[in-house]
């Protein structure tokens, strides 16, 4: 800590590393990796445990040579590491660097968080063994001190950025780095880590050391990263910049080769021993590693996942006029979205997700529904904590998007009014004002 406060005194960053675990509680993480044994000659498929030590080693490296930034702390447990040790480590970086300012009366100083793991494919949350690390804990680190930069390079991690639009004029002095566009993959190349980290040391000397580089050297480095940016400034005002998309960019490097090997097949007058490339063995390998621990699958037992009906019309335009519940009928387009597979089309609305959910576990559960909504006017039910920790990956806590303070049993509250679909939540109180 004595050192932490030396380089603080310095005007360094402390920068609190976290790695993602191997196998989280989620059912919606994703990493996606390269498969490397024909592209770059490597036999089997890239360690994620490799993956990410390497991006958590690297990151380490540039931040000791450093001018702007310091490694305040790794937090590394690949097996076991749980949301509440996250929120601690958090906690106490934000504790020991704003105790001095609080004596002084000075504004907050700047700290930065990196993460590099599994992202959940319903909003980029961090994954863990217990649950999700969501965008609401984040919020509440916006709303009490602003000056935050966070750098995630994990799937889905674009969506954050789209997130802290609607912290505009209500926070200062955010930036969000992710490793993807918003709603796509972020790609890990397994033993080499992950292709966003390795673009951003090139970019961040650039950006926040050498005061010499100018302008259009700093947006060329920028230009060449992948994933995107999004930050608040000083003013409070948003702003948003795009990089490159190396989901889309492998995809179609696959393709093109695709094409190709087809076009040298032809030429060879039907000798198809060259190359081939099958679809069922594509390099690119995206996982949803988490298992559904509520039970409820579609008819060919994949996991389901919760989308709104923006996302399902996303995913597939003819859904622009609702999909039935498979269940009841329901149209997901009249309660918002519905819990989906992908693969199958199948889709439950909430409510029949939850019933079924309860049936599964032995339950007599029937959602409750309450009058308030959430703020797209999708229905609110009552669950309890372990209904939370199946049903959206919750680590047996929440944040009230009410009064935007933690809930846990230990303060009293054993259940929340939650909207499934968007996360949503409302604790008791909140929901009886």
């Amino acid at each position: 800590m004595a050192e932490q406060r030396q380089n603080a005194k310095m005007g360094q960053i402390p920068i609190l590393l976290i790695a993602g675990v191997m196998s989280p509680h989620s059912k919606g993480a994703a990493r996606a990796r390269l498969n490397m044994d024909r592209d770059g000659g490597k036999k089997g498929a890239p360690s994620y445990l490799a993956g990410v030590q390497v991006d958590l080693g690297n990151v380490d490296k540039y931040l000791q040579n450093s001018k702007t930034f310091y490694t305040c702390n790794i937090v590394q447990n690949t097996k076991n590491l749980e949301v509440k040790d996250v929120i601690k480590e958090m906690n106490d970086m934000l504790y020991e660097v704003d105790a001095d300012v609080k004596k002084k009366e000075r504004k907050s100083p700047m700290v930065g968080v990196y993460y590099s793991g599994h992202g959940c494919s319903n909003g980029g949350d961090w994954c863990f063994k217990d649950g999700d690390f969501s965008f609401k804990f984040l919020e509440s680190v916006l709303r009490k001190r602003g000056n935050i930069k966070i750098f995630s390079d994990s799937c889905f991690s674009g969506d954050w950025a789209v997130k802290l639009k609607k912290w505009e004029y209500r926070t200062r002095n955010v930036w969000i780095f992710a490793g993807s566009v918003p709603g796509a993959s972020a790609l890990d190349g397994g033993d080499e880590g992950g292709m966003a980290t390795a673009k951003w040391l090139k970019l961040f000397p650039k950006l926040f050391d050498d005061e010499a580089n100018s302008y259009d050297d700093v947006m060329e480095a920028m230009h060449q990263s992948y994933g995107c940016c999004a930050k608040i400034d000083d003013d409070g005002e948003y702003h948003y910049i795009e990089f490159r998309d190396a989901h889309a960019e492998y995809k179609l490097q696959q393709g093109m080769k695709g094409i190709s090997l087809a076009n040298k097949g032809a030429e060879s007058d039907g000798d198809d021993s060259d190359g081939d490339d099958s679809d069922a063995d594509d390099d690119y390998k995206a996982e949803a590693v988490g298992v559904a621990s509520s039970g409820v699958t579609c008819s060919m037992g994949h996991p389901l996942r919760f989308m709104t009906q923006a996302q399902l019309v996303a995913e597939k335009p003819g859904y622009a006029n609702g999909v039935g519940c498979d269940r009841c009928g329901k149209s997901a387009k009249k309660v918002g979205g519905s819990a989906h597979c992908s693969r199958c089309e199948y889709d439950l609305c909430p409510q029949c997700f939850i019933e079924l959910s309860a049936e599964e576990n032995g339950s007599s559960y029937k959602p409750v529904e309450v009058e308030k909504t959430c703020d797209e006017g999708h229905p609110l039910y009552k669950l309890n904590l372990v209904e939370l920790n199946e049903y959206s990956d919750y680590p047996m806590a929440y944040i009230c998007d009410g009064c935007f303070e933690m809930s846990t049993l230990a303060k009293g509250y054993d259940h929340a009014h939650h909207c499934p679909l968007c996360r949503f939540d409302l604790c008791p109180k909140c929901v009886s004002k």
